[in-house]
């Protein structure tokens, strides 16, 4: 018995018609092995999960307002005490002559150094220091927060020297300075730990430079803002900028 297709035959559910709801239709199938030949398919599925993982990365290595602004915050803070170091460093800041150094009264006596310049340096030196301590300690900022009690760490190795110089170091690891006790000071004691390299000045100053670094990478890795924390890109919103730590 053969088989026989009669000539009334309907063949166009192979094509598709407008009123089926068959989807596998040959038109389907050559529509899809095209696209799979000419690599579009791919192309599209490739830049799908590309953009998937990207926003998946975005969400999990984001900044916020907060974060920003401490980030900000240390990085000032930072240069301010590398500054302020660069002043001490300064030769000619202890250079021998003919000065007077005034006393917490107002009184003058005669000093072969510049104790009233010196002083100003080291006062200087001591508000940054505070400054970026605080704002290292933030609890916004815990990739810092090992950099800042390292810090502490070395301010507090040095506790005993700084004293013997008026300078006292507080429970929460600030320093204040008794300007008379600094005036009484040997020279030899306050160079030692604010002039030239491998000084308490200069230890301190090393590790701000890793936190100012830090800190700028952090910024100007945001899409929004720049390693000086100014907004110079648009497309996030208010609240939250992506970055890559």
């Amino acid at each position: 018995m053969s088989n026989t297709i009669s000539s009334g035959g309907d063949f166009s559910y192979l094509f598709g018609s407008n009123s089926s709801t068959k989807s596998n239709s040959l038109y389907d199938y050559l529509g899809d092995y095209a696209a799979l030949k000419n690599g579009s398919s791919y192309k599209l599925y490739k830049a799908y999960y590309a953009q998937e993982e990207n926003s998946e990365k975005a969400a999990k290595n984001s900044i916020s307002t907060t974060e920003k602004n401490a980030y900000t915050s240390v990085k000032s803070a930072a240069e301010d005490l590398s500054s302020s170091v660069d002043k001490l460093s300064s030769s000619s800041l202890f250079a021998k002559g003919n000065f007077q150094k005034t006393g917490s009264d107002g009184s003058k006596t005669d000093s072969e150094y510049d104790y009233d310049k010196i002083y100003s340096a080291v006062s200087d030196f001591i508000d940054n220091y505070n400054t970026l301590i605080k704002n290292g300690s933030s609890e916004n900022l815990s990739s810092l927060n090992d950099v800042t009690v390292r810090m502490l760490k070395n301010t507090k190795a040095n506790s005993s020297l700084l004293g013997s110089v008026g300078i006292s170091v507080g429970k929460d690891g600030s320093l204040s300075i008794d300007r008379d006790k600094f005036n009484s000071a040997d020279m030899s004691s306050i160079k030692s730990l604010f002039h030239g390299a491998g000084s308490f000045a200069d230890s301190t100053a090393s590790r701000a430079g890793i936190m100012k670094n830090s800190a700028a990478n952090k910024l100007s890795s945001s899409k929004v803002y720049n390693a000086e924390g100014t907004q110079e890109k648009t497309g996030n919103d208010n609240s939250t900028y992506s970055a890559i730590v």
